[in-house]
């Protein structure tokens, strides 16, 4: 059997994150391109280039913070999904979809409370695959599985895809989750291979 070290699964998820991120960006263009949508001038184009930039993003998360702490209203009980770009105009002067990191959009669409739990969640998700590696560390054919959630994750520090983006992304990042958990809370009784791989409990 094959054997993965801690090591290269860490290398392996922060690679298949970083390929999921310039993938999608592709994918927008490339959507873009096909629906019609152009820029019409350089000044245009210059300015959309310094959006998607590092510095452009950040600008796009500070505006972001200071909306949810700009009452205690909104703080706790968020904007609503539809209005967080509405948000984002008001504090920075430019209408985007969503907020660029996942974790910033719900807290903008949800509150603070809400993010706390999703963050929970995923703390309970790490500990899973925390475990599933520690008990399984010589059964190497399930570890895509964390490794597709932690992309899925890095890759939405700069977007925000996994709940109020494309449903695709969410739906395949949240049956991943439910799988790991699954999995990881079986007694460890036998090898796991993907030829043993079944949703469920063993008879």
């Amino acid at each position: 059997a094959m054997h993965i070290s801690r090591r290269s699964f860490i290398r392996a998820a922060l690679a298949a994150g970083a390929v999921f991120y310039f993938l999608s960006g592709l994918v927008i263009r490339l959507y873009n391109s096909g629906t019609g949508a152009r820029v019409s001038n350089r000044s245009e184009l210059a300015k959309v280039a310094a959006d998607t930039t590092l510095n452009g993003r950040i600008n796009i998360w500070k505006g972001t913070v200071e909306g949810v702490f700009s009452s205690f209203r909104t703080a706790v009980f968020g904007v609503t999904p539809m209005s967080v770009s509405d948000m984002i105009e008001q504090m920075v002067g430019k209408k985007w979809a969503h907020a660029h990191n996942q974790l910033l959009q719900i807290a903008a669409a949800n509150g603070i409370p809400a993010l706390c739990l999703f963050l929970g969640w995923f703390f309970i998700m790490l500990k899973d695959m925390y475990r599933l590696i520690r008990a399984r560390k010589e059964q190497s054919a399930f570890l895509f599985i964390p490794v597709m959630i932690l992309a899925l994750m890095l890759a939405n520090t700069m977007e925000a895809l996994l709940v109020y983006g494309y449903e695709l992304v969410g739906f395949v990042f949240f049956l991943l989750c439910g799988i790991l958990h699954g999995r990881a809370c079986e007694p460890v009784s036998e090898p796991l291979s993907l030829r043993r791989f079944r949703i469920g409990r063993r008879p």
